[in-house]
């Protein structure tokens, strides 16, 4: 199944924003959250890293965030765009 790419602005079930990114790789001029890369967690009260779980989609090597992943709290996170996917 596909699952849409992160990129920035995007939101968790924890109320985090996507703030971290990675500007060499946009989607439709927004760039994509990676593998590691962290964000503040309203909820946790904490800033939390991004788990990818499919490292098959990769930019300068860390794996591309895609909706559902989770973050080292446990909240997932919900895409803001649907143009790119990855296949896993």
């Amino acid at each position: 199944m596909s699952k849409a790419l992160i990129t920035l602005g995007a939101k968790t079930t924890h109320g985090g924003i996507v703030a971290e990114v990675e500007s060499s790789f946009l989607i439709n001029g927004i760039a994509v959250h990676l593998n590691g890369m962290k964000h503040f967690c309203p909820k946790c009260k904490a800033v939390v890293a991004a788990i990818a779980t499919d490292m098959s989609t990769t930019v300068k090597g860390r794996a591309i965030i895609r909706a559902g992943d989770q973050t080292t709290c446990g909240a997932s996170f919900l895409p803001q765009q649907q143009l790119a996917v990855s296949a896993k």
